[in-house]
């Protein structure tokens, strides 16, 4: 910390050289070195990145008031710019492409997944979803093509970093803290986001490949914690304005209404992840193992046709039966009786199958909701 007597230029220096060295031992280049599978694996298991974990400290010292604002400027001027190039994308065309959100985005890959011709195999169908904005809307949030970047790093490590970058730029910019004001992101509040489209997202997922299934499910659980991090970072403007207790402004006013809407479009986008992560079963929330899939339920499929086929025997009419020796009809009894065992076992099976699946799918779903970042 350097604050009041004891902040001299070459404390602020040395202050600022030190965050310059954390940050570049928490970054991962992925452009200058391999980056090693047990790396990874480590960093899934811990839940966050180093940088996340650097994101975070910084946070707790602004709210604490111990950094300098040449300190906190450094901050902005660092990771400002860092949201905007890695995870936004911008709209270019005339107001209607805009408003009909046809226009073309910058990324060549993003235009690519609108159109369904990407050619990845991992990839559904992408739509700009939840623009808030309306043909006001400048930018959109990339988080689709970033789940199907070529990248390792940037697939498992940058989209975890997201959340913890926006919390960080929040509460350097908040009044309360000594910021210059929350509105420098308020482009964040409507913006919208660039998703799997609802159909993938709804009624078509059960038809999509598992690898299309699993980069749905990440991008959704990636955006919902995006929106619920989007409403933290801007209920405390909209509730209580600016630091000053001056009354509500029409910003003020515009604000609250888009974290309504807001609200509205995360408690939609809920709804899909946790349908959708019931059904797939490869998918593991940030930090967390994969959940064992149980034996029987690889081996046994109790949606399957197979096990609804009853074999019941040759149909027999009451003229044939009543033709029938005495050894016949008890033999004919007997087949009966063991076809009706036969398809009572099947029943029972399948029963069991499908309790054994909606089991596991409810913990899928439970396990998912209690990773997600709670609401301000």
């Amino acid at each position: 910390s350097c604050l009041g007597v004891n902040e001299t230029p070459e404390k602020i220096k040395d202050v600022i050289n030190m965050l310059e060295l954390v940050h570049k031992s928490c970054a991962v280049n992925s452009s200058k070195r391999a980056i090693q599978r047990w790396e990874l694996s480590d960093i899934h298991q811990a839940g966050s990145s180093a940088m996340s974990i650097f994101f975070g400290e910084l946070c707790l010292s602004i709210q604490a008031r111990s950094l300098s604002q040449y300190v906190k400027q450094w901050i902005l001027d660092r990771f400002a710019g860092a949201l905007e190039d890695v995870y936004l994308g911008d709209f270019e065309g005339d107001e209607m492409d805009k408003k009909l959100l046809n226009g073309t985005s910058v990324n060549k890959m993003d235009k690519k997944l609108l159109n369904g011709t990407t050619g990845n195999k991992a990839a559904p169908k992408g739509e700009i979803r939840y623009n808030i904005d309306d043909e006001d809307a400048v930018v959109y949030v990339k988080l689709l093509s970033l789940h199907l970047s070529d990248d390792l790093h940037t697939k498992s490590v940058v989209t975890q970093q997201l959340c913890p970058l926006l919390r960080l730029l929040t509460v350097a910019y908040e009044e309360r803290y000594g910021g210059e004001g929350i509105d420098n992101i308020d482009a964040l509040l409507g913006c919208p986001v660039l998703l799997p489209d609802s159909s993938s997202s709804g009624v078509d997922f059960v038809h999509l490949s598992e690898a299309q299934k699993h980069t749905t499910v990440s991008t959704l659980f990636t955006a919902v914690s995006w929106f619920r991090e989007i409403v933290n970072s801007f209920i405390y403007s909209a509730a209580f304005g600016s630091s000053n207790g001056s009354q509500p402004t029409q910003d003020q006013a515009s604000v609250r209404k888009k974290v309504v809407s807001k609200l509205k479009c995360l408690l939609e986008l809920e709804e899909e992840v946790h349908l959708c992560a019931k059904k797939c079963y490869t998918f593991s929330p940030p930090g967390l193992e994969p959940l064992p899939i149980p034996r029987d339920l690889v081996h046994n499929n109790p949606n399957s046709s197979a096990v609804d086929e009853i074999d019941e025997g040759k149909d027999i009419d009451a003229d044939e039966i009543g033709r029938m020796s005495k050894e016949e009809k008890k033999a004919f009894n007997a087949i009966k009786q063991a076809s009706k065992k036969k398809e009572a076992d099947r029943l029972k099976s399948k029963q069991k199958l499908l309790k054994l699946k909606a089991k596991h799918e409810d913990a899928l779903q439970k396990r998912l909701h209690s990773a997600l970042k709670p609401l301000s």
